[in-house]
């Protein structure tokens, strides 16, 4: 919409236009000129502008043989349902509306995969302990396994040494 165009005077204009139900662009400036006349931004010319942007919006149309205009099926279904500025209204609601909803799919995009991460995180972690433990685990096995063996060795030593003290004993004797 353009900036110089007001959605109330559209408003205003399409309930005028729509008692008149066939007009002429003569007929237009008219109608515009009653209606906005006493408003403090009243300019007679800007009446083309609203004709231009009523006929954009498909609010009013020409006739077949373009001599007469009207309102359209769409503008009379904008006037029964409150009028364009209300129209206008609920159209920036549901924009505003629209807008928190992908507000809200992008932070549960966002959190979903940031959740993701966190899991992904986690498995990780958890794997490298579980590998940090089985690889304590194989070392102290192995530790206690050469421990075991060392063991035996000295006990058989041992054994050794008290077999050759026990003949060494006999011998002297």
């Amino acid at each position: 919409m353009k900036k110089n165009i007001d959605n109330k005077k559209i408003d205003k204009l399409l309930h005028e236009l729509e008692q008149a139900q066939a007009f002429n662009p003569i007929e237009f400036d008219n109608i515009y000129n009653e209606v906005f006349v006493n408003e403090k931004d009243f300019h007679q010319n800007a009446y083309k502008a609203y004709l231009e942007e009523l006929l954009h919006l498909n609010l009013i149309s020409y006739n077949d043989t373009k001599s007469f205009m009207h309102v359209t099926s769409f503008g009379k279904k904008i006037i029964r349902e409150g009028g364009w500025y209300k129209h206008c209204d609920e159209k920036e609601v549901k924009a505003n509306e629209d807008s928190e909803l992908r507000k809200l799919e992008v932070y549960a995009t966002v959190s979903s995969a940031q959740s993701a991460k966190k899991a992904t995180l986690a498995a990780w972690i958890s794997i490298l302990i579980t590998l940090i433990a089985c690889a304590i685990t194989y070392f102290q096995y192995n530790d206690s396994k050469n421990k075991d063996s060392n063991i035996e060795k000295n006990e058989a030593r041992i054994d050794s040494l008290k077999k050759d003290i026990i003949e060494l004993q006999k011998h002297k004797k």
